[in-house]
């Protein structure tokens, strides 16, 4: 695999959506989706075969919150890459995402050019921070802006 290509995982219990990830991140060069998983626990079983470099989840979950599932995912890997995504843009929530370590948090709707944004958003913070550079958290409000047929209510 090109080591320019992040590999990405997303964890969403809503089955509906899984086609719409397949589908997006195929048209994409510059992302690999190596995984679709309903749960954090599902996630972390398959984490050290998968090692992604970004991980895209669902703040609420059936059985757990993805918030609580940012540690779990730290502790495996500090360097991972965590967005999280939420109907929610309390700011309680937000600021409890960033304080578990996530990295960016996208509320829904969630448009095509949002998530690519957010992914690159993402993608420059790293290549910064390996460049000794200093950002601040990311934090994205998505806009139901283009292309309504992809769209993560």
């Amino acid at each position: 695999m090109n080591p320019n290509i992040s590999k990405i995982i997303v964890i969403d219990n809503d089955l509906t959506f899984h086609d719409k990830y397949q589908r997006y991140f195929e048209s994409y060069l510059d992302y690999s989706l190596n995984g679709i998983h309903i749960s954090i626990s599902e996630a972390l079983a398959e984490y050290d075969y998968l090692r992604p470099d970004i991980i895209f989840s669902e703040v609420a979950l059936t059985h757990e919150c993805g918030i609580e599932g940012i540690r779990r995912f730290r502790k495996k890997d500090p360097n991972v890459k965590i967005i999280m995504l939420s109907a929610h843009s309390d700011i309680e929530l937000v600021k409890k995402a960033f304080n578990n370590g996530a990295n960016g948090y996208l509320s829904k709707p969630v448009t095509e050019r949002t998530l690519y944004n957010a992914l690159d958003s993402i993608n420059w913070h790293s290549r910064c921070a390996l460049q000794s550079c200093t950002s601040g958290a990311l934090i994205f409000s998505a806009l139901q802006i283009l292309n309504p047929d992809f769209i993560i209510n």
